[in-house]
């Protein structure tokens, strides 16, 4: 998604991440890989801190890749799609969880939105959901997931078959050593009206972080009697030293059923949105607010 990328800074002694940096359209990105695993939410991310240090000229932050679907009635959450969390009533967009032995959900503090984000970012976001909900020109980010031919983002940015796409009832476990789902029943599955469109749909709600990885759907149920469409893992605290925004691909539904047939694709219309949404945003009116 990087209209330029631009030579890779070499580590120095102080450095605990490694990091690639580019250009988006007016801006200059600096992409950091954060480490996959368990975390404490009471402990603040090291990441924000070195990332003041390295670069003092960053703007905000955005935390984009992969999460979990919460759908729920009134909430049509599908694998493919994307959620973009959205800051309000004083928090900023992420709700914390500590999830315990028991599957128990504890609901931590939530975290002050300490800074918003620049306004153009937030007009940026109604702009793309306003083209979303009228389908003018198609979805805003299709476009952008048309890769080289014949390399590994082409590979993964097919939207995997739709038969593969199965919310099952939340008590019933998955049946079978392999991830397809073949052994399973489909008496089982929840059922949902077809859509119109392969196109993924943008959502914009709360996204809940939780502690480690969930396969749990009673769990993931919870979630969303708390109006989280998405959880995801491992970014709690990357939030409070920078306006931030969070935007995360749905690859699974947090159960038994997980498999990696869609993780590449949310992935890659997740970094999608993120290029969507900066090529909308004046590098100058981000510096001036």
């Amino acid at each position: 998604m990087l209209d330029e990328v631009h030579q890779i800074l070499p580590l120095q002694s102080t450095d605990e991440y490694e990091c690639i940096l580019g250009t988006i359209g007016e801006h200059s990105v600096v992409i950091v890989s954060v480490p996959i695993g368990d975390y404490d939410p009471e402990t603040p991310s090291p990441l924000p801190a070195w990332l003041k240090f390295r670069f003092h000229s960053i703007q905000f932050c955005i935390i984009a890749g992969i999460g979990s679907g919460v759908p729920s009635k009134e909430h049509d959450v599908r694998l493919g799609d994307i959620v973009v969390s959205e800051p309000g009533h004083g928090h900023n967009g992420a709700r914390e969880y500590g999830l315990g032995k028991t599957s128990s959900l504890n609901d931590h503090p939530q975290r002050p939105q300490l800074q918003r984000l620049p306004i153009d970012v937030s007009a940026a976001i109604s702009a793309i959901q306003t083209r979303e909900f009228i389908q003018v020109e198609g979805s805003p980010i299709t476009k952008f997931l048309i890769m080289e031919p014949a390399s590994r983002a082409a590979e993964l940015s097919q939207r995997p078959s739709l038969i593969s796409d199965w919310l099952y009832e939340a008590e019933y476990q998955h049946n079978g050593e392999f991830d397809t789902c073949l052994s399973c029943d489909r008496s089982k599955l929840v059922s949902r009206p077809s859509r119109d469109s392969y196109e993924p749909w943008i959502h914009l709600e709360s996204i809940a972080v939780i502690n480690r990885v969930v396969k749990d759907a009673r769990v993931r149920d919870r979630l969303s009697e708390n109006i989280a469409l998405c959880m995801e893992m491992g970014t709690a605290g990357l939030s409070d030293d920078f306006p931030c925004l969070r935007i995360r691909g749905i690859a699974d539904y947090a159960d038994t059923h997980i498999n990696e047939h869609w993780q590449g694709y949310a992935a890659i219309v997740s970094a999608a949105y993120v290029k969507a949404l900066l090529l909308q945003v004046s590098a100058v009116q981000v510096d001036s607010s």
